[in-house]
C-alpha cells in the first residue's frame, strides 16, 4: 500500500536532512557547547520539562543524559512543574521543550525558573516566540522549521538530536570520556540509519500491521515497551490518537503487566519494542508476548527477538525485524538510541493507520465542528 502524501508524511521524510542541519549549524553548535559548559560547571540537579510530546522528549532525556553520567537529571511535566513545589535551586539547570514555543503551561514553566536564577536550555523549533527569553543564563537552541500539522515528528526528534549532542558535549567535560565516545559512536550510527526510514521498501511490514491493527474498530489498541522503550510506547499511542482519532494507550511494560494487562482481552492489539536481545529486559518481553498470546491478544514484536526464544515458543506473535535494534546493552544501556529509530517507523505506522480510516493527520480534528469549538474555547 502506498501512502498519500500529507504534511504529517512530507515531515517525516525531512527528518534525515532537518537533523543533518541541526548537526552542521554553527549557531546551535555554539548554543550547545555554552549549555553543556553550564550544566558541567554549576547544576546540582538538571530538570527537564514539557507536555504531550515534549514531555515524551524530557523522559527520554532523563534515559539518555543518565546514560551520559548525569544521574541527577528529572523529567517533570510542565504544568507540574508550573504549579506544584519543586526540589529547583539557583545552581540547577532547566531544560524546556516546546515545539513552538505557545504552551501557556511550558512558558509559566520557564518564567518560574527565571525568577529562581536557574540556567536555562530552551530547545523549540524555527520561528519560536521563546527567542525573547534570549539571555546570559538562558540558551534558545532551534531545531527544525514550523511543522504544518500539530501531529508533530521532525521537531520530536529534532529536539532529542540537540539532547544528544548537549549530553555527549557535557560528559566530555566532565571527563566522563568512555560515557561522551559511547554516546558519539551510538549517535554517528544513528544518523547513519535515519535515511533507512524513509525508505518505501522497508514500510511493507508497517502496512501490514496497520491493515490488522484497523480493520476491526471495536478491537482495542497498547504499545509496551521497556526502558526508554516505554516512552516510545506513549507517543506511538499519541501519534496515533491525533493522526486516527482512535484510543490507544502506551506502557513501560512492568507498568502493563501490574494492572492493564487485564484490561486487554482476545483480538485486542499489542504492539511491542524490543530493542534487547539478552538480558532481564529480554526475559521480560518474552514473558509480556507469552502472556498476551495465552489471553488472545494479536500481539507484533517490533526489534529483536530475545535469545533462546524461537518461533515455536513465540507462536501467534507476528515480527517485525526492523532497524533500530542494531545498538548493544553497554553502548546504549537504557535503549534510547533504539528507540528513537524505532520512534521513526513509529510516525510512519500512525501514517497508515490514519490512511486506512480515512482521518487527516494533519487536522487535529478541525473539521469536526465541536471538537474545533473544544480546542477553541481552551488556552493551550
Amino acid at each position: 500500500m502506498d501512502l498519500v502524501d500529507s504534511g504529517t508524511l512530507q515531515t517525516i521524510r525531512l527528518q534525515p536532512s532537518h537533523i543533518a542541519a541541526i548537526v552542521a549549524h554553527d549557531e546551535s553548535k555554539q548554543y550547545i557547547h555554552c549549555a553543556a559548559r553550564a550544566i558541567a560547571t554549576s547544576s546540582r540537579n538538571i530538570f527537564v520539562v514539557g507536555t504531550g510530546s515534549s514531555l515524551h522528549a524530557s523522559q527520554m532525556t532523563q534515559f539518555l543524559f543518565r546514560d551520559a553520567g548525569l544521574l541527577r537529571t528529572w523529567a517533570v511535566s510542565s504544568f507540574d512543574f508550573a504549579l506544584y513545589p519543586q526540589p529547583v535551586e539557583p545552581n540547577d539547570v532547566v531544560i524546556v521543550y516546546s515545539h513552538r514555543g505557545t504552551k501557556s503551561f511550558s512558558v509559566k514553566a520557564i518564567e518560574k525558573s527565571k525568577e529562581l536564577g536557574c540556567t536555562m536550555v530552551l530547545i523549540t523549533g524555527q520561528g519560536s516566540s521563546l527567542t525573547h527569553f534570549r539571555s546570559d543564563k538562558i540558551f534558545v537552541i532551534e531545531t527544525v522549521p514550523n511543522e504544518i500539522s500539530s501531529c508533530h515528528t521532525s521537531s520530536y526528534t529534532g529536539a532529542l538530536t540537540v539532547a544528544t549532542l548537549i549530553a555527549i558535549e557535557t560528559a566530555k567535560q566532565l571527563n566522563k570520556l568512555d560515557n561522551a565516545q559511547s554516546l558519539q559512536t551510538c549517535f554517528e550510527h544513528l544518523l547513519a540509519l535515519f535515511p533507512t526510514a524513509i525508505d518505501t521498501a522497508s514500510w511493507n511490514t508497517l502496512s501490514q500491521a496497520a491493515a490488522e491493527v484497523v480493520a476491526d474498530r471495536s478491537a482495542r489498541l497498547v504499545f509496551v515497551g521497556a526502558g526508554a522503550g516505554g516512552i516510545a510506547a506513549t507517543e506511538l499511542a499519541l501519534k496515533v490518537k491525533e493522526a486516527c482519532y482512535i484510543t490507544a494507550e502506551g506502557f513501560p511494560v512492568e507498568q502493563f503487566l501490574h494492572g492493564p494487562l487485564v484490561g486487554y482481552g482476545k483480538g485486542d492489539h499489542v504492539v511491542i519494542f524490543s530493542s534487547r536481545r539478552d538480558g532481564e529486559e529480554a526475559q521480560r518481553v518474552f514473558e509480556v508476548c507469552r502472556a498476551c498470546v495465552l489471553i488472545g491478544m494479536k500481539v507484533w514484536l517490533i526489534g529483536e527477538l530475545p535469545d533462546g526464544s524461537t518461533v515455536e515458543s513465540l507462536a501467534g506473535v507476528s515480527f517485525a525485524n526492523v532497524w533500530g535494534s542494531e545498538f548493544n546493552t553497554e553502548s546504549d544501556p537504557s535503549g534510547f538510541f533504539a528507540n528513537l529509530c524505532f520512534t521513526i517507523h513509529s510516525q510512519v505506522f500512525a501514517c497508515f493507520c490514519a490512511q486506512l480510516l480515512h482521518t487527516d493527520p494533519d487536522s487535529f480534528r478541525e473539521e469536526h465542528e465541536e471538537y474545533s469549538a473544544a480546542v477553541k474555547s481552551l488556552k493551550l
